[in-house]
């Protein structure tokens, strides 16, 4: 289980809830060395930058940054899929056909 998973951003400074989130990829990243588990910014003029000063926003911000991701992933296309495998059940003579020499 996460360490994150029971943060309560309401008892603790920026500061702190950046330290836990770097903290949380440092060990992702030293359990799984082949990964790759970035942290965060941890200087807190940049997040004054954003409007954020506290953790809860910075949890809101993170929330939104997350709901923004989601919407952006196109959705499964099962017409999409099944042009797909049709194109891929082309015969050996299907490409000596359209071979270019």
């Amino acid at each position: 289980m996460s360490r994150l998973e029971n943060l309560d951003l309401t008892a603790i400074t920026l500061e702190e809830c950046l330290a836990e989130i770097n903290g949380e990829a440092a060990d992702r990243q030293a359990a799984n060395a082949e990964g790759w588990y970035p942290g965060l910014v941890s200087d807190l003029a940049h997040w004054a930058e954003y409007g954020i000063t506290t953790a809860v926003e910075l949890g809101e911000y993170l929330d939104a940054a997350v709901a923004q991701e989601e919407d952006e992933v196109p959705e499964h296309d099962v017409a999409l899929d099944a042009a797909f495998e049709d194109s891929r059940t082309f015969t050996s003579a299907d490409l000596e056909v359209n071979q270019v020499w």
